[in-house]
Formats: structure tokens, C-alpha cells, sequence
């Protein structure tokens, strides 16, 4: 008998970017569960879930969302019994990037910049370096930042109307 097939089932949900509904139609069960202004965590079986929510602000990253983002990533890799985290958004789209209306991109001294800036590269790399699979589901819009997001997760699954785009280059 031909097992190769068995996780489409599972596939096919991430494709659908994981919703609660889906996700527990194929066994995944909700645990653990936060929600910020700008980020929600919430455990499926042995998924956590970082979902984007700043939908009005097509889900632009801050500089809190990324705080968010970082003590989301501590509590899923610490965790024993997560075994993969999926990063999505709510909204239409799945980020524009780095929010260029944050307050760190209004100071004048270099050092604070170039401090923004590895802030940045750091939460981005959290994605690369995890001991863990990283899965980015995306729709919509998926710029700058958050397309260097996705690319460093070990798996991307995009929708028919995902839009990836460097816009600063």
C-alpha cells in the first residue's frame, strides 16, 4: 500500500492557511491561546500558530508586532510538544512589510537606524535559525519585510493571489 499520499490531507490545510475549522476537522485539537494588539498565539495539537493581525494596516510589521513575534517564537521553541510553527495573517493580505509609520524611523541619529534595522534581520532570522519547521501561509500582498519573512521560513504556501515584492529595491 502507497503511504506517500497520507499527508495531503495535512498539506491541504496549511494551503488553507490553517483556520481553526479546518485544522480540527483533521484531528489538530485548539490548546494555549494569546491575543495582542498586533499578534495572536494559539496552539493547534502540535502547531503553533503566529497569526499577523493588523489587518487595517495590511498587517504592516512594527516595532511591537515584532516584540510580539519574538516572545511567540520563545514560547513555541521552548515548548517540547510544538513540533512546527506556521506564521499567517488575517486580512487580504499577508503584510506590506516593516510599518515605515513606526516612531523608530523618525530618529536622526544613525545608531538608532542601524539599531531598527538588526532588530529587523533578527526577528526575521528567528524564522531561519528555529530548531523547529517554520511555515509561512500567505495571501494577498507579501512586501519588503514580510517577503523576507516568508522566504526564511523552510516552507512557504502561498494562495492563487499571493503577490511576493521587494518594493524598496
Amino acid at each position: 500500500m502507497d503511504t506517500s499520499n497520507r499527508a495531503i490531507p495535512k498539506i491541504h490545510a496549511l494551503s488553507q492557511c490553517l483556520d481553526t475549522h479546518k485544522a480540527n476537522r483533521f484531528g489538530i485539537t485548539s490548546g494555549k491561546y494569546f491575543l495582542s494588539n498586533s499578534l495572536t498565539y494559539e496552539v493547534n495539537g502540535p502547531v503553533a500558530l503566529l497569526t499577523l493581525n493588523r489587518p487595517d494596516k495590511l498587517n504592516a510589521i512594527d516595532t511591537a508586532m515584532m516584540a510580539e513575534m519574538n516572545a511567540a517564537m520563545d514560547q513555541a521553541e521552548e515548548d517540547h510538544s510544538i513540533r512546527a510553527i506556521v506564521v499567517k495573517a488575517n486580512g487580504k493580505s499577508f503584510s506590506a512589510g516593516f510599518d515605515l509609520d513606526d516612531e523608530v524611523w523618525s530618529s536622526d541619529k544613525d545608531e538608532d537606524i542601524r539599531a531598527a534595522l538588526q532588530n529587523d534581520f533578527d526577528t526575521i532570522m528567528r524564522f531561519w535559525d528555529s530548531p523547529k519547521p517554520t511555515i509561512a501561509c500567505v495571501q494577498g500582498y507579501c512586501l519588503g519585510g514580510a517577503m523576507e519573512l516568508a522566504l526564511s521560513c523552510d516552507l512557504t504556501v502561498a494562495s492563487s493571489c499571493a503577490l511576493f515584492g521587494e518594493p524598496e529595491v
